[in-house]
């Protein structure tokens, strides 16, 4: 199961990033976005200093940003067929956290 993770200090967060890797919650890695299971769309958390960036590489392949969005949307298909409730509850999280806008390109999982 996948878990939700919101601190204010998260211990696992050092000088250069999160030290986790690859054993960071979803939420963690899913991060500047969030998705909403009603829609099937991505949002980005608009106060995230990259937030501009991750928009502006999207339109680009190859990017950080386009790779992250590819990686996420094939997670979140597999959790969408195993773990629908937790999507519903990490967006329930992620609307109450962080100030969402809707990405304005290749933001649907169905793309």
């Amino acid at each position: 199961m996948n878990s939700i993770c919101i601190v204010s200090a998260c211990p696992n967060l050092g000088p250069t990033g999160c030290e986790l890797g690859e054993t960071k919650p979803l939420s963690c890695s899913l991060y500047p976005l969030s998705y909403n299971p009603k829609k099937k769309k991505f949002s980005i958390d608009k106060e995230c200093p990259v937030a501009s960036e991750y928009i502006n590489q999207l339109s680009e392949e190859g990017t950080d940003a386009s790779m992250h969005l590819s990686t996420m949307k094939s997670k979140i298909q597999e959790i969408e067929n195993s773990d629908i409730k937790f999507l519903k509850e990490n967006h329930r999280v992620d609307v109450s956290y962080f100030d969402l806008q809707e990405l304005p390109i290749r933001s649907s999982i169905m793309e």
